[in-house]
């Protein structure tokens, strides 16, 4: 799976990204990884986290924290999301299977209270960087906010990747304000 632009990740949800007053996203801390990319663009916004000393066009692994607020989402579930993402990634990269996370069934559950949804892909050869990725993504909806958290490995992760961001993934949840 090639990066995004943040206007193409626009499209992805009907509209564009703003912080919800009162809750905040929190996930765990990331040791060996750096900020690699920031952008906003109205109410959007993007973080890509990668391991220190590579980049966000060549690196191992990588973390992107994602806010759609209301004007993109259009009362987008987590759910639609989902079902959004497979079929774009599905396109983009012939071959790519879906598996619903143990975890986290492509259902609505709840994190916190909050409408979520998760979903791994495994994409053997992404066109452009002629390398295996495979993505673990979590949608997390609060009215009509969606936040989504993903990890992404540009191999085909081994049982102790597989739970370390299945494990991250349980770190995510919203608090209010002033929550560490």
């Amino acid at each position: 799976m090639k990066r995004l632009p943040l206007a193409v990740l626009a499209l992805m949800l009907p509209g564009a990204l703003a912080a919800q007053t009162g809750s905040q996203l929190e996930r765990g801390e990331l040791p060996g990884f750096i900020l690699g990319y920031e952008a906003s663009q109205g109410p959007q916004t993007i973080e890509e986290y990668i391991p220190e000393g590579e980049s966000v066009e060549r690196w191992t692994r990588m973390v992107t924290v994602q806010h759609f607020g209301p004007r993109v989402t259009q009362g987008q579930n987590p759910i639609d999301f989902m079902e959004r993402m497979r079929g774009l990634l599905a396109n983009s990269c012939p071959g790519a299977e879906f598996d619903y996370l143990r975890l986290f069934s492509l259902r609505l559950f709840s994190v916190e209270g909050v409408p979520a949804a998760s979903m791994r892909s495994d994409c053997p050869l992404n066109s452009v960087t002629r390398q295996p990725e495979t993505t673990f993504f979590l949608a997390l909806g609060r009215d009509t906010n969606l936040d989504i958290v993903q990890v992404a490995f540009r191999h085909l992760p081994e049982a102790g990747e597989v739970a370390w961001a299945e494990n991250y993934l349980e770190t995510v949840h919203l608090c209010e304000e002033n929550c560490r």
